[in-house]
């Protein structure tokens, strides 16, 4: 069965208006890209099983049914009022999505942070590229959402205010990292054995690298991973071991 090489999905090929039926419902451009609502959008980009490779990173704020999703081979379950932070260049595969799912979603350029560092940004608030996706409660889901609104309102303006939508971005990210530390790394779906294996091996291709790696897992790699993992992992492994 010939595997499925990973789409590069990223915001030159997202300003495309003909990828969505309702552009409406989204705002664009080349280092900032924002969804009012995934349904409404109704994007025809995405489909279930294939790999994309996201080469900014990802605010996403479930609002509406469930979603699996592989993201750099580690399974997340999205549910409504769960909040999630993707990194750079990490890779995600839709398992199985609900009819009624829908999410605000923010893809961000990291030349388009205001602050000094920014290449490091996602990394330091991802706890070194491990993604967040946790819930928020009553008060927390209406901050969040207080932010999506202002910043949605902004974005109809006629005239982009650049620096009004970089400085609520950044304030959403820090408050979105304020929260994550008030719950704790119990709360912070933390990784099981076999997730951190995988996450190890994603990381460890991703420098091209394996220095620093655990014994275990160097012993591990001499078995391939398409021997050993599910089928629904193999595409993506597939296209690691190819690099």
């Amino acid at each position: 069965m010939e595997q499925k090489k990973p789409m590069e999905l990223g915001l030159q090929l997202l300003k495309d208006i003909n990828i969505v039926r309702h552009n409406e419902f989204r705002f664009i451009n080349a280092e900032f890209g924002f969804v009012t609502s995934f349904s409404k959008m109704e994007t025809t980009i995405f489909s279930v099983g294939q790999p994309y490779r996201l080469q900014e990173g990802r605010i996403a704020i479930v609002t509406n049914g469930s979603a699996r999703v592989l993201i750099n081979l580690i399974e997340y379950i999205f549910l409504p009022d769960h909040i999630s932070l993707i990194a750079p260049n990490s890779i995600i595969q839709i398992i199985e999505v609900s009819h009624d799912f829908d999410a605000h979603m923010m893809a961000v350029d990291l030349n388009f942070l205001p602050i000094s560092g920014k290449e490091e940004f996602f990394t330091h608030f991802l706890q070194q590229k491990k993604n967040l996706l946790f819930p928020l409660s009553t008060e927390e889901q209406i901050q969040i959402e207080n932010f999506v609104t202002v910043m949605w309102s902004v974005l109809q303006e006629p005239v982009f205010r650049k620096e009004v939508i970089q400085h609520l971005l950044v304030g959403l990210l820090y408050n979105i990292e304020y929260i994550a530390k008030s719950k704790g790394q119990a709360e912070l779906s933390p990784l099981t054995h076999q997730n951190d294996f995988l996450q190890q091996v994603f990381q460890t291709n991703d420098r091209n690298d394996a220095s620093g790696i655990s014994k275990e897992l160097r012993i591990t790699l001499k078995t391939p991973l398409s021997a050993v993992l599910p089928p629904v992992y193999k595409s993506t492994v597939y296209y690691l071991s190819q690099q």
